[in-house]
């Protein structure tokens, strides 16, 4: 809020480092909120800047002047006559540069908008820090909670009852997936987190002299590594490293803030007389698609899938291991009930059994390398003995899957034991835990004897907050997602019916598809024979004979007999890309079966991402749920999933178009699942970007459809820089954490109110009207192919080896073979975000101009909130555009008449679109390109950085368009270097990119 920022904050830590000062010069103890954020800022650019002088005090005033070039260029108002020419003056100068100067300079800018990132981060946590506000970590549950119990004019106040049920049984799903929008290297990345913690330890008030001046050295010590440390990729990552890079991100930062942000969310329920959430209860739950992702990503096998599994149960129990043996070392107290005496004694038994005497137990302890506590401890240390046991346990459990990950494809028996009702009964050791319940047992026997001898401190404490994470993460950490291409199925089920004679399935039609699988599905004989089952246990081509699979066909299926090897809890969804009817889940649903996926079987859900799809997706559904079989059989709790996808319908119509479709899709599919009894969980496929359904998560929940939030659960993809943004570390994964459960709770209790008809005819206008101007331009222009390719850096995106998912569906030069996210990436480099709004313009024109529509449009402004976000999001993508950037692309890239002329019908779009959307905007609010913004303030100071990378960007790609020009191999690669530079810069310049 403006009166936080507004607020007086002390400056992180009063300091500011002049060039070649040995000591720091002390700032004005106080600043307000914006001269803190400069203050920040000016810090780390002189670190780098310090380096750079050292490196090379030439190149290092080569950024100072075109700092002070881009300042003046952007202090000129956008329509100023005059800011066009300084831009083209800057653009001048910076094609004066030699090639290895451009490495320098890109390079420089780039790590200097990750270092204002950093200096955002700082400045937020400084504020919440000066709020002393016991609810901050869950200040905007705090504020739903009060708003509900007390209600507003628009809506009356929501019974406590209500409020504790919809947290109780909310249920959000973040799934991580490995969308090649992370720009930045993991080398870099660590480096820049270990950046953002010292500058938060240097904000923490009251240090000495001495320990500032400890943080600072360290400080220049981590921006030297950085700045030396190579930014640019220079191969694709494999698939292991893909997911040991973003799965980081959970024992960093996810793990430990899960048991915070409850605590205090805890603490908000308890002052306002709501009951809290039980301990083993939680609200999210994180899954994942890194090693499970297959749809156009051939490097994600069943082999790469069996090992991402492996791995993260591997780090799962690592983390219970280390916190266990914290507790051992803490929990020295004497008394325990005589309950709980008793649980102990058993344990003992069961070691003694197992092991031996006490010698016997004492030497295994020391062969596992544990660092204390080999000999069973003594009897006044009850709870010592029994996390003994749950030591030895937790260490069997990571051996036996370290056997299995290096040894064998099949799952060690060990592991593969029933869980027990009660492990702390037992008689005999178990050895290895195969269930979270089982692990939850003595944690939970622990806290409640201490709770009843009087020492709820100590039950409160790190017991309390393993037994949270326990509960939130099993012994999975993550589920994992299965997603694959619909026609890869068809492919297969097509192998298998030609195989018996039964014809092609694939040419059948839908009605006939449906009946034959519901045959199948209400049968118990196999389908598959043995001779196609026998081939798929062996590797591709090592059978003696011709092959009777191809090798795609032959993966697919090996997918299923994996699955059906791996542990349930471990896997998540099976979703399928591009889906169109009901066969394409009952066809999964079936191979599942055939390959002895156990049940209740992975859910699967069917992933509607084109506008024809969405438009169709109700009466598939309706199809699906009129199959008896899969209804009585295969639909568990009558619940079914329902992806919905953002990014390449966006693609396909545009994003007003698409947006109404995919509002209309979830109605219509919400009032089906009704008529059959079936509860829906949407699956988002949300992007980074808001051409790809991203933005504000308040917005976006807000926005959705009545009902379309049930009972609390919802699934969302959290995707490359994202991850991040949202969760690099704890403070920011308990604020993403916090808006969603706020969010959430708002969205299921606070119903929107319900769709006009003249609001549903409008939209259906707008619908029609900007799906043919955006086609028009995209799919029927002959200019556009060309223009995309030539004025947008498309071509080397996969050259900045993001993910390892190429970046082209099929080997096409067309927009129809180009992946959604390198699409809306390719844009929004060239600051003009065409994806967004391209189609806008023509469909609000056909109603601003008569007055009644106009009536209609300011009402739904005002009252329609799927609207309002809509416009509200278009708005904040025209104040990150930059319409005179994108002519430096056209001027400087585009090579024929015919391209300028298209470039120029476009920017007039361009322009008469924003003023359509800002005037509509600003009917309530004032524009989002006031001087009173927030964000122009933001996107004013990153601009002096990112309009030099654009520039760089125009001229490495002119010159290596022309690389018979350079002079030398050299050059050339000085030129590839630069422009992925560039690239890099600007992603994290912008924020979301993908």
């Amino acid at each position: 809020p403006d009166e936080n920022r507004a607020c007086l904050v002390t400056t992180i830590f009063g300091l500011y480092l002049s060039p070649g000062m040995a000591c720091p010069a002390p700032l004005a103890p106080y600043a307000t909120a914006g001269d803190t954020l400069d203050s920040l800022t000016g810090v780390l650019r002189s670190q780098l800047l310090d380096v750079i002088k050292v490196q090379s005090p030439r190149q290092a005033g080569l950024i100072e002047e075109l700092l002070a070039m881009s300042k003046r260029a952007n202090a000129a108002d956008a329509g100023d006559p005059d800011a066009q020419q300084l831009l083209f003056e800057l653009s001048r100068h910076i094609d004066a540069f030699p090639p290895e100067d451009l490495v320098v300079l890109a390079d420089a800018f780039s790590m200097m908008l990750t270092l204002e990132n950093i200096a955002e981060d700082t400045h937020i946590k400084r504020i919440a820090d000066e709020l002393n506000d016991p609810d901050v970590l869950v200040k905007r549950s705090a504020e739903c909670v009060g708003s509900l119990l007390k209600g507003g004019e628009r809506s009356e106040a929501t019974a406590p009852e209500a409020i504790a049920v919809a947290l109780q049984q909310m249920d959000i799903d973040f799934v991580f997936t490995a969308h090649p929008t992370q720009v930045m290297r993991r080398g870099r990345l660590s480096k820049c987190q270990e950046i953002r913690a010292i500058m938060h330890r240097l904000s923490v008030p009251g240090l000495t002299n001495g320990e500032r001046q400890s943080l600072l050295q360290k400080l220049q010590y981590q921006v030297h590594m950085c700045w030396r440390t190579d930014s640019l990729r220079r191969k694709p990552p494999s698939p292991q490293e893909e997911q040991r890079a973003l799965m980081s991100y959970i024992p960093e930062s996810i793990f430990p803030a899960v048991p915070v942000l409850l605590r205090h969310l805890n603490a908000t329920l308890a002052r306002a007389g709501l009951p809290e959430l039980p301990l083993t209860s939680s609200p999210f739950r994180f899954s994942s698609w890194m090693g499970g992702d297959r749809d156009g990503n051939p490097n994600i096998t069943a082999a790469v899938t069996r090992e991402a599994v492996l791995t993260n149960r591997i780090t799962a129990v690592t983390l219970y291991l280390e916190a266990v043996q914290q507790l051992m070392s803490d929990f020295s107290m004497l008394e325990a009930t005589s309950e709980f005496d008793l649980l102990v004694e058993a344990s003992s038994k069961r070691l003694e059994g197992r092991f031996g005497d006490d010698e016997a137990i004492a030497r295994m302890r020391r062969g596992r390398g544990y660092s204390q506590f080999f000999a069973p401890n003594p009897a006044n240390e009850p709870y010592r003995k029994m996390l003994a046991e749950v030591r030895d346990r937790l260490w069997e459990t990571k051996e036996s899957l370290y056997r299995w990950l290096n040894h064998g494809n099949q799952m060690p028996a060990e592991l593969a034991r029933k869980p027990t009702a009660s492990s702390l009964h037992s008689r005999h050791y178990l050895g290895p835990y195969t269930s979270k319940g089982e692990l939850l047992e003595p944690l939970l026997a622990i806290r409640a004897s201490l709770v009843d001898c009087g020492d709820t401190l100590v039950a409160d404490g790190p017991l309390s907050d393993l037994i949270r994470q326990v509960a939130c993460f099993g012994l999975a950490l993550t589920s994992l997602d299965i997603r694959q291409e619909s026609t890869r199925h068809s492919d297969a089920m097509q192998a298998i019916t030609e195989y018996l004679g039964l014809g092609a399935y694939s040419e059948w039609p839908e009605e006939q598809k449906v009946q034959f699988l519901e045959g199948e599905l209400a049968s118990r004989r196999p389908l598959i024979p043995s001779e196609i089952m026998a081939e798929v246990r062996q590797p591709y081509g090592q059978v003696e004979e011709q092959p009777l699979l191809s090798a795609e066909v032959h993966e697919v299926l090996t997918t299923f007999a994996t699955i059906a090897e791996l542990p349930f809890d471990s896997l998540g969804s099976y979703v399928i890309s591009m889906a169109r009817s009901a066969s394409d889940v009952l066809c999964v649903r079936l191979l599942q079966r055939e390959f002895g996926v156990r049940e209740p079987m992975l859910r699967v859900a069917p992933l509607f991402e084109t506008l024809c799809n969405l438009q169709s997706a109700p009466a598939a559904l309706r199809t699906l749920f009129e199959s008896k079989p899969y209804r009585e059989q295969h639909m568990v709790g009558s619940v079914q999933e329902v992806m919905i996808g953002y990014s390449d319908s966006g693609k396909d119509a545009g994003r007003l178009a698409a947006a109404w479709a995919q509002y209309e899709a979830q109605e219509k599919l919400l009032n089906i699942a009704a008529q059959y009894g079936v509860d829906l969980v949407f699956f988002h496929g949300r992007g980074g970007t808001i051409g790809r359904g991203g933005g504000p998560v308040q917005e976006a929940l807000r926005s959705q459809p009545a009902g379309s939030i049930q009972k609390g659960r919802m699934r969302v993809t959290i995707q490359g820089e994202t991850i991040e943004r949202q969760f690099g570390e704890a403070d920011s994964a308990c604020r993403t954490l916090d808006t969603y459960i706020s969010s959430m709770l708002g969205a299921e209790l606070c119903r929107p109110a319900g769709v006009k008809p003249e609001w549903r005819t409008m939209m259906k206008k707008f619908q029609v009207a900007s799906c043919k101007a955006y086609r028009d331009v995209v799919f029927q222009d002959p200019r556009f192919n060309a223009y995309f390719r030539e004025v947008t850096p498309s071509a080397k995106l996969g050259c900045a080896n993001m993910g390892s998912r190429p970046a082209k569906d099929k080997a096409v030069d067309s927009v129809e073979s180009i992946r959604a996210i390198p699409w809306v990436f390719a844009w929004s480099q060239t600051r003009f975000n065409l994806p967004v709004w391209l189609g806008v313009g023509e469909a609000l024109a056909s109603a601003t101009a008569d007055p009644a529509k106009l009536a209609v449009l300011q009402d739904m402004y005002n009252n329609f909130m799927f609207f309002r976000s809509l416009i509200d999001l278009l708005a904040m993508v025209f104040a990150k555009s930059n319409p005179n950037i994108a002519k430096l692309y056209d001027a400087g890239l585009a090579t024929s008449d015919e391209l300028r002329a298209l470039s120029a019908e476009l920017g007039a779009n361009f322009l008469a679109t924003r003023a359509a959307v800002l005037s509509l905007a600003g009917l309530e609010a004032p524009s989002i390109e006031g001087d009173g913004s927030w964000l122009k303030q933001k996107f004013d100071a990153r601009n002096v950085y990112i309009t030099p990378l654009n520039i760089m960007q125009v001229r490495c790609l002119r010159q290596l368009r022309k690389a018979a020009e350079l002079d030398t191999l050299r050059q050339q690669q000085q030129l590839d270097d630069a422009l992925l530079l560039t690239v890099k810069g600007i992603a994290a310049g912008l924020q979301n990119t993908g």
